[in-house]
């Protein structure tokens, strides 16, 4: 299969991913219009695995992340995709905030994108999406259902259980991903970018979380292997 072909294949692939989740997210607006915003939040990190499989270029890779920079800005502008919509209560539509952190998202996942088919290391840029996707996303969850020790940074609440999940789930990324590529210390430098990730969403408020994570993580995962 030719390159071209292959990379188109791949963004068509993308977009039925991607309104798969949407389609999915539904059910869990009708719960409560949080479970939703993280259904979608949590589910896009996979978006990754297919472009690792099927982009070669950079310039396919980033598209589809490009494109919905805007899509969300609009979004969340004018609120018309309100499965992504941040609601400041249950099931309550007009209480709709103005939160950038889907537009941020696209913003990481485009430059994740870029650099990483730009060194011609595509999978450099997987594990800080998913410790953004997967760490921040179930962090979120659970801090929110399980009652525990909370502070605020910022304005923005924090529990003990969402700090230990973001730590925790990001460690088992790295580890697993350290492991499939036999690089040394994996363990050690799995503990360090956990607690890295658990850091940087900790001290990062009003969602620039889906910014630092991402980002600080691909700044260090440069350096460690």
């Amino acid at each position: 299969m030719s390159n071209l072909k292959i990379n188109i294949e791949g963004e068509i692939i993308s977009l039925l991913f991607i309104l798969l989740v949407f389609i999915l997210a539904i059910p869990f607006y009708r719960i409560n219009p949080e479970y939703s915003r993280k259904e979608i939040h949590i589910m896009l990190g996979n978006f990754y695995f297919i472009a690792l499989f099927y982009f070669t270029e950079w310039y396919f890779a980033f598209l589809g992340p490009f494109i919905f920079i805007f899509i969300n800005y609009f979004s969340v502008r004018y609120r018309y995709i309100k499965l992504m919509l941040r609601h400041r209560q249950k099931n309550t539509e007009d209480k709709i905030c103005y939160d950038y952190g889907t537009v941020y998202y696209a913003i990481s996942l485009t430059i994740l994108t870029i650099y990483s088919w730009k060194i011609k290391k595509p999978e450099i840029g997987l594990c800080p999406f998913l410790s953004m996707a997967f760490g921040d996303g179930f962090a979120c969850i659970l801090g929110s259902n399980i009652k525990s020790p909370f502070y605020i940074i910022f304005g923005a609440k924090k529990s003990l259980i969402g700090c230990f999940t973001m730590f925790f789930t990001c460690f088992l990324i790295y580890e697993i991903f350290f492991y499939y590529y036999d690089i040394n210390l994996g363990i050690v430098k799995a503990i360090f970018m956990g607690i890295i990730s658990m850091i940087l969403e900790m001290f990062s408020p009003y969602s620039t979380d889906n910014l630092t994570v991402p980002i600080g993580n691909l700044i260090l995962i440069s350096f460690l292997l």
